[in-house]
C-alpha cells in the first residue's frame, strides 16, 4: 500500500518475511522478521516530517479503532445479556400461567406476557441501538482529531 503526501512516496512492502518501509525522505529501509534493520537507497524529497506526521495519525486512528471496537463488543455483550434475559422471563412466566390449569387464568396471563416480552425486547433492541450509535459518534469525532490521511479511517 502506498500514500502519496506532498508528491513523496511513503509506503510499506512486504516481500516474503522482510518488511519495506519507504519513508518521506526516501529512504528505504528493510526490516526482517527477526527485527534487523537496513538503509538502503536515497531518493529527493522533503524530511520526514510528513512521514512522522503520518505514522502518528495512522496510529492515532488505530487507538480509536481499538476503542471503538472495545466499546461496540461491550455494547454487543450488554444486548445479549438484556434479550437472553428478556427470553428466560418469558419462559419463566409462560411456564407459571400453563402451571395453573387454569383455562381463563393462562389466556390472561399469556397476553400479559407477551405484551411485556414485547417491550421488553424492543427496549433492549433501542437501548442498543442508542450504544451503537452512540460508539460511532464518539469514534467518528475521536478519529477526525487524529487528521490522518484519506482512507486510512474505515468508514465513510
Amino acid at each position: 500500500m502506498y500514500f502519496v503526501m506532498k508528491n513523496n512516496i511513503v509506503g510499506k512492502i512486504v516481500v516474503g518475511a522482510a518488511l519495506i518501509v519507504v519513508t518521506g525522505t526516501g529512504m528505504a529501509h528493510a526490516a526482517t522478521s527477526s527485527g534487523s534493520s537496513t538503509g538502503t537507497g536515497t531518493s529527493t524529497g522533503s524530511s520526514g516530517s510528513s512521514a512522522t506526521a503520518t505514522a502518528a495519525a495512522i496510529q492515532c486512528v488505530a487507538k480509536t479503532v481499538a476503542t471503538r471496537e472495545t466499546a461496540a463488543d461491550a455494547a454487543v455483550a450488554a444486548y445479549n445479556t438484556s434479550i437472553s434475559a428478556v427470553y428466560s422471563s418469558r419462559a419463566k412466566s409462560l411456564a407459571a400461567a400453563y402451571a395453573t390449569g387454569n383455562a381463563s387464568t393462562i389466556a390472561s396471563s399469556i397476553k400479559t406476557i407477551w405484551a411485556t416480552f414485547n417491550a421488553a425486547s424492543k427496549t433492549a433492541s433501542a437501548t442498543y441501538a442508542t450504544k451503537r450509535l452512540n460508539v460511532w459518534n464518539t469514534f467518528k469525532k475521536a478519529s477526525a482529531a487524529c487528521k490522518a490521511p484519506a482512507g486510512i479511517v474505515d468508514y465513510k
